[in-house]
Protein backbone atom coordinates (compact mmCIF):
# COMPACT_ATOMS: atom_id res chain seq x y z
CA UNK A 1 0.00 0.00 0.00
CA UNK A 2 2.86 2.31 0.91
CA UNK A 3 6.36 2.55 0.34
CA UNK A 4 7.43 4.43 2.90
CA UNK A 5 6.36 6.19 6.23
CA UNK A 6 6.88 9.40 7.18
CA UNK A 7 6.38 10.44 11.08
CA UNK A 8 6.98 13.98 12.93
CA UNK A 9 6.26 15.82 15.74
CA UNK A 10 7.73 16.74 19.33
CA UNK A 11 9.04 13.92 21.83
CA UNK A 12 5.99 12.05 21.79
CA UNK A 13 6.74 10.75 18.13
CA UNK A 14 10.18 10.78 18.76
CA UNK A 15 10.34 7.17 21.10
CA UNK A 16 10.41 6.42 24.55
CA UNK A 17 13.62 8.02 25.06
CA UNK A 18 12.75 8.30 29.38
CA UNK A 19 13.89 4.69 29.53
CA UNK A 20 9.79 4.33 30.94
CA UNK A 21 11.36 5.26 34.49
CA UNK A 22 7.96 6.58 35.85
CA UNK A 23 6.88 3.07 36.45
CA UNK A 24 6.06 3.63 39.90
CA UNK A 25 3.30 5.68 39.01
CA UNK A 26 1.74 3.89 36.05
CA UNK A 27 -0.01 0.49 35.79
CA UNK A 28 0.87 -0.93 32.39
CA UNK A 29 3.51 -3.73 31.89
CA UNK A 30 7.08 -1.92 31.00
CA UNK A 31 9.96 -3.13 29.82
CA UNK A 32 12.45 -2.70 32.90
CA UNK A 33 16.38 -2.24 30.70
CA UNK A 34 15.49 -1.23 27.53
CA UNK A 35 18.30 -2.04 24.75
CA UNK A 36 19.51 0.21 22.45
CA UNK A 37 17.12 -0.93 19.79
CA UNK A 38 13.97 -0.46 21.76
CA UNK A 39 15.08 2.88 23.04
CA UNK A 40 15.55 4.44 19.45
CA UNK A 41 11.99 2.42 18.80
CA UNK A 42 9.55 5.58 17.93
CA UNK A 43 5.56 5.63 17.21
CA UNK A 44 6.86 5.93 13.31
CA UNK A 45 8.39 2.19 13.70
CA UNK A 46 5.62 0.69 15.16
CA UNK A 47 3.00 2.24 12.85
CA UNK A 48 4.97 0.48 9.69
CA UNK A 49 5.51 -2.32 10.93
CA UNK A 50 1.69 -2.94 11.59
CA UNK A 51 1.46 -1.68 7.70
CA UNK A 52 4.46 -3.95 6.38
CA UNK A 53 6.19 -1.10 5.48
CA UNK A 54 10.00 -1.21 5.38
CA UNK A 55 10.96 2.27 5.12
CA UNK A 56 10.58 4.59 7.65
CA UNK A 57 11.64 8.30 8.48
CA UNK A 58 11.30 9.52 11.95
CA UNK A 59 11.33 13.75 11.45
CA UNK A 60 10.18 14.17 14.87
CA UNK A 61 12.53 16.39 17.24
CA UNK A 62 11.75 16.77 21.01
CA UNK A 63 10.78 20.25 22.28
CA UNK A 64 9.98 21.04 18.64
CA UNK A 65 7.17 22.99 16.90
CA UNK A 66 4.03 22.10 14.61
CA UNK A 67 5.62 24.93 12.40
CA UNK A 68 8.90 22.73 12.61
CA UNK A 69 7.47 19.62 11.61
CA UNK A 70 5.08 20.50 8.99
CA UNK A 71 8.35 22.32 7.17
CA UNK A 72 9.98 18.66 7.41
CA UNK A 73 7.33 17.11 5.86
CA UNK A 74 6.86 19.83 3.17
CA UNK A 75 10.32 19.54 2.19
CA UNK A 76 10.35 15.82 2.07
CA UNK A 77 7.66 15.82 0.01
CA UNK A 78 7.46 18.78 -2.31
CA UNK A 79 9.87 17.17 -4.99
CA UNK A 80 8.58 13.84 -4.71
CA UNK A 81 8.47 12.84 -8.54
CA UNK A 82 7.63 9.09 -8.59
CA UNK A 83 4.58 7.05 -8.36
CA UNK A 84 4.80 5.17 -4.90
CA UNK A 85 2.51 6.08 -2.22
CA UNK A 86 4.00 7.55 1.01
CA UNK A 87 1.83 7.63 4.34
CA UNK A 88 2.66 10.43 6.76
CA UNK A 89 1.83 10.74 10.84
CA UNK A 90 2.09 14.05 12.45
CA UNK A 91 1.39 14.37 15.97
CA UNK A 92 0.62 17.60 16.30
CA UNK A 93 1.89 19.10 20.08
CA UNK A 94 1.95 22.29 21.73
CA UNK A 95 1.07 25.39 19.95
CA UNK A 96 2.87 27.90 21.85
CA UNK A 97 6.16 25.67 20.20
CA UNK A 98 7.62 27.89 17.97
CA UNK A 99 11.01 28.37 15.85
CA UNK A 100 12.46 31.79 14.87
CA UNK A 101 15.41 32.74 11.98
CA UNK A 102 18.09 34.37 13.23
CA UNK A 103 19.36 37.33 10.58
CA UNK A 104 20.14 36.21 7.02
CA UNK A 105 20.99 33.10 7.60
CA UNK A 106 18.70 29.98 6.67
CA UNK A 107 18.64 28.40 10.25
CA UNK A 108 16.16 27.88 12.59
CA UNK A 109 16.14 27.23 15.77
CA UNK A 110 13.42 26.35 17.98
CA UNK A 111 11.26 28.24 20.62
CA UNK A 112 8.89 27.40 23.48
CA UNK A 113 7.65 30.30 25.75
CA UNK A 114 8.22 28.30 29.43
CA UNK A 115 11.79 27.19 29.00
CA UNK A 116 12.77 28.40 25.12
CA UNK A 117 14.57 25.30 24.01
CA UNK A 118 17.43 27.69 22.70
CA UNK A 119 20.12 25.65 23.67
CA UNK A 120 22.32 28.72 24.20
CA UNK A 121 25.12 26.80 26.32
CA UNK A 122 25.94 24.34 23.70
CA UNK A 123 26.14 26.86 21.16
CA UNK A 124 24.11 25.59 18.14
CA UNK A 125 20.68 24.08 17.37
CA UNK A 126 19.75 21.08 15.75
CA UNK A 127 20.63 21.87 12.36
CA UNK A 128 23.42 24.92 13.06
CA UNK A 129 25.48 27.27 14.92
CA UNK A 130 24.02 30.50 16.32
CA UNK A 131 24.90 34.28 15.51
CA UNK A 132 27.01 35.36 17.88
CA UNK A 133 25.74 38.59 18.59
CA UNK A 134 22.28 37.76 19.18
CA UNK A 135 22.33 37.26 22.91
CA UNK A 136 20.03 35.21 25.04
CA UNK A 137 18.85 37.41 27.41
CA UNK A 138 17.64 39.60 24.30
CA UNK A 139 15.72 36.85 22.95
CA UNK A 140 13.94 36.45 25.62
CA UNK A 141 12.74 39.62 25.94
CA UNK A 142 11.55 39.56 22.44
CA UNK A 143 10.00 36.02 23.15
CA UNK A 144 8.06 37.28 26.24
CA UNK A 145 6.78 40.35 24.39
CA UNK A 146 5.53 38.39 21.63
CA UNK A 147 3.89 36.05 23.66
CA UNK A 148 2.48 38.71 25.98
CA UNK A 149 0.81 40.90 23.49
CA UNK A 150 0.65 39.25 19.85
CA UNK A 151 -0.20 36.06 20.94
CA UNK A 152 -3.63 34.65 21.33
CA UNK A 153 -4.95 30.64 21.25
CA UNK A 154 -7.83 31.31 18.72
CA UNK A 155 -4.73 33.29 15.83
CA UNK A 156 -2.53 29.71 17.29
CA UNK A 157 -5.05 27.29 16.35
CA UNK A 158 -6.58 29.14 13.09
CA UNK A 159 -2.94 29.18 11.67
CA UNK A 160 -2.11 25.88 12.32
CA UNK A 161 -5.43 24.59 11.05
CA UNK A 162 -4.67 26.48 7.80
CA UNK A 163 -1.31 25.03 7.49
CA UNK A 164 -2.62 21.30 7.60
CA UNK A 165 -5.26 22.04 5.03
CA UNK A 166 -2.80 23.81 2.82
CA UNK A 167 -0.24 20.51 3.55
CA UNK A 168 -3.37 18.48 2.73
CA UNK A 169 -3.59 19.85 -0.57
CA UNK A 170 -0.18 19.36 -0.95
CA UNK A 171 -0.29 15.67 -0.11
CA UNK A 172 -2.92 14.97 -2.59
CA UNK A 173 -1.19 16.24 -5.81
CA UNK A 174 1.80 14.15 -4.18
CA UNK A 175 -0.28 10.41 -3.95
CA UNK A 176 0.78 11.05 -0.28
CA UNK A 177 -1.76 9.98 3.03
CA UNK A 178 -1.50 12.91 6.06
CA UNK A 179 -2.92 11.37 9.19
CA UNK A 180 -3.08 13.94 11.95
CA UNK A 181 -3.73 13.60 15.50
CA UNK A 182 -2.89 15.44 18.79
CA UNK A 183 -0.43 13.56 20.45
CA UNK A 184 0.35 16.11 23.52
CA UNK A 185 -1.04 16.99 26.75
CA UNK A 186 -4.84 18.20 26.66
CA UNK A 187 -4.05 20.35 29.42
CA UNK A 188 -1.04 21.74 28.33
CA UNK A 189 -1.07 25.65 30.00
CA UNK A 190 1.96 27.33 29.23
CA UNK A 191 1.94 31.03 30.76
CA UNK A 192 -1.20 32.67 29.34
CA UNK A 193 -1.98 30.34 26.65
CA UNK A 194 -4.12 27.65 28.22
CA UNK A 195 -4.59 24.98 25.15
CA UNK A 196 -8.66 24.51 25.98
CA UNK A 197 -9.77 21.37 24.23
CA UNK A 198 -13.00 21.59 25.37
CA UNK A 199 -14.48 24.58 23.19
CA UNK A 200 -11.68 26.82 20.86
CA UNK A 201 -9.53 23.97 19.49
CA UNK A 202 -12.13 21.64 18.73
CA UNK A 203 -14.38 23.96 17.02
CA UNK A 204 -11.48 24.90 15.00
CA UNK A 205 -9.81 21.54 14.07
CA UNK A 206 -12.94 19.37 14.09
CA UNK A 207 -14.71 22.10 11.50
CA UNK A 208 -16.35 19.83 8.55
CA UNK A 209 -14.70 22.46 6.57
CA UNK A 210 -11.40 21.30 6.84
CA UNK A 211 -10.22 18.95 4.05
CA UNK A 212 -7.83 17.28 6.52
CA UNK A 213 -8.94 14.51 8.73
CA UNK A 214 -8.40 14.42 12.38
CA UNK A 215 -7.80 11.30 13.50
CA UNK A 216 -9.70 11.20 17.37
CA UNK A 217 -8.55 7.52 18.67
CA UNK A 218 -11.96 6.32 17.73
CA UNK A 219 -14.06 9.48 19.53
CA UNK A 220 -17.13 11.08 17.65
CA UNK A 221 -16.05 14.45 16.40
CA UNK A 222 -17.36 16.53 18.76
CA UNK A 223 -14.29 17.21 21.20
CA UNK A 224 -11.17 16.75 20.47
CA UNK A 225 -9.24 14.12 21.84
CA UNK A 226 -4.88 13.77 22.48
CA UNK A 227 -3.45 10.95 23.32
CA UNK A 228 -2.54 11.44 26.49
CA UNK A 229 -6.37 11.33 27.35
CA UNK A 230 -6.78 7.79 25.15
CA UNK A 231 -4.10 6.33 27.65
CA UNK A 232 -6.12 7.33 30.46
CA UNK A 233 -8.89 4.84 29.57
CA UNK A 234 -6.72 2.31 30.13
CA UNK A 235 -3.82 3.26 32.90
CA UNK A 236 -5.45 5.40 35.36
CA UNK A 237 -1.55 6.42 36.52
CA UNK A 238 -1.12 8.26 33.42
CA UNK A 239 0.00 11.84 34.02
CA UNK A 240 2.21 14.17 32.43
CA UNK A 241 4.70 11.42 31.44
CA UNK A 242 6.12 10.53 27.43
CA UNK A 243 4.23 7.22 25.96
CA UNK A 244 6.14 3.70 26.81
CA UNK A 245 6.72 0.91 24.34
CA UNK A 246 3.46 -0.12 25.62
CA UNK A 247 1.58 2.77 24.36
CA UNK A 248 2.87 2.53 20.90
CA UNK A 249 2.26 -0.44 20.23
CA UNK A 250 -1.52 0.69 20.94
CA UNK A 251 -1.74 3.68 19.22
CA UNK A 252 0.54 2.34 16.44
CA UNK A 253 -2.67 -0.21 15.87
CA UNK A 254 -4.78 2.19 16.41
CA UNK A 255 -3.73 4.54 13.59
CA UNK A 256 -3.16 1.33 10.97
CA UNK A 257 -6.44 0.43 11.11
CA UNK A 258 -7.18 4.09 10.76
CA UNK A 259 -5.59 3.75 7.52
CA UNK A 260 -7.18 0.53 6.57
CA UNK A 261 -10.45 2.52 6.99
CA UNK A 262 -11.27 0.08 9.76
CA UNK A 263 -14.33 1.82 11.76
CA UNK A 264 -13.54 0.86 15.52
CA UNK A 265 -14.40 2.64 19.14
CA UNK A 266 -11.67 3.84 21.52
CA UNK A 267 -12.45 0.90 24.15
CA UNK A 268 -12.32 -1.92 20.84
CA UNK A 269 -8.64 -0.35 19.72
CA UNK A 270 -7.29 -0.73 23.33
CA UNK A 271 -8.53 -4.57 23.53
CA UNK A 272 -7.66 -5.06 19.87
CA UNK A 273 -3.93 -3.79 20.27
CA UNK A 274 -3.02 -4.28 24.06
CA UNK A 275 0.22 -6.27 23.88
CA UNK A 276 0.66 -9.73 25.60
CA UNK A 277 1.88 -9.18 28.85
CA UNK A 278 4.87 -11.36 27.87
CA UNK A 279 6.43 -9.01 25.55
CA UNK A 280 7.51 -6.92 28.76
CA UNK A 281 9.12 -9.74 30.60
Amino acid sequence: MFSKVISAGCSFMFGSYDNEKNHDIRTVPYIKKLTIQQHKKTLGDFIAEKLGVDNHLCLARSGHSNKYAIRKIYDQIINKTNSDRYLVVLGLTAFTRSEIMFGDTDEYHPVTISDYHLWWEKGSSEYGSYKSDISKEKTEKYLDFHYTYFTSLKLLSEELAAQLNMLQSLCNLKQTKLVVFFSFFEDYNIGRLPLDFTYTTSKIFLDKKNIFNLFNFGFDNTVVHPWCSFMKLYDSGYSMSHPYTYDNIICSGAIADYVNNIPISPYQIINKHKPDDSYFS
